[in-house]
């Protein structure tokens, strides 16, 4: 009778350990969140301007160097992981619509076919991810290069944006729009390098 009640305690002290450490760790959500990964509208007031060259033709060629290309962010408020990824548009994909459209506003020429172009773009992206914790936070990095048409690189550089925002918890639209801001950041900073502007020049 001894035993058998010293086994039952000892079952009992068991689970309520495995209470305790189950309460101080996270787990992942099987419920993951899809984002369309939809640019917002940029405000072009706060675009920098590209002399305007009519020979310049720029193609842009896009690549993901993450392990996880689908996966584009965490939210972390609560006891459970709760995961975000991406549908519809890839990043690289979302990246090059948002790059192109920052570049022609800026009076840049991007072509859509590789063979129009005698200035080539290559973008990998090495980060793209929001963490949602209490706020919004996203961090966007690439490298990217510029080269002329016998393939010869004229510019390279690792680029990065970030941006973060208040919001309720979860929200598809509050990822679209840090992502979409962080992402518009890289491509400023591409036309404020002036060793940029001169790789996509010709004379």
């Amino acid at each position: 009778m001894q035993f058998l009640r010293a086994r039952v305690i000892r079952a009992l002290f068991a689970s309520a350990a495995a209470v305790v450490v189950g309460a101080g760790g996270c787990h992942t959500s099987d419920r993951p969140l899809g984002v369309s990964l939809t640019p917002f509208v940029s405000d072009s007031n706060a675009r920098p301007e590209v002399p305007a060259n009519p020979k310049v033709k720029i193609y842009i060629s896009m690549s993901d160097a993450r392990q996880d290309v689908t996966k584009i962010g965490e939210n972390r408020e609560e006891d459970e992981v709760r995961l975000v990824y991406s549908s519809g548009s890839t990043p690289a994909e979302f990246i090059r619509e948002i790059v192109s459209r920052e570049f022609s506003a800026a009076g840049m020429t991007v072509v859509i076919d590789r063979a129009q172009a005698n200035r080539l773009l290559n973008v990998s992206v090495t980060q793209f991810f929001v963490m949602e914790k209490g706020t919004y936070q996203a961090q966007v990095n690439v490298t990217a290069d510029v080269a002329d048409e016998s393939g010869k690189k004229l510019w390279t550089r690792n680029v990065s944006g970030a941006n973060g925002t208040w919001g309720r918890s979860y929200r598809a639209r509050n990822y679209q729009q840090v992502l979409t801001a962080a992402t518009v950041e890289i491509a400023a900073s591409m036309l404020k390098d002036q060793d940029f502007v001169k790789a996509v020049q010709i004379p």
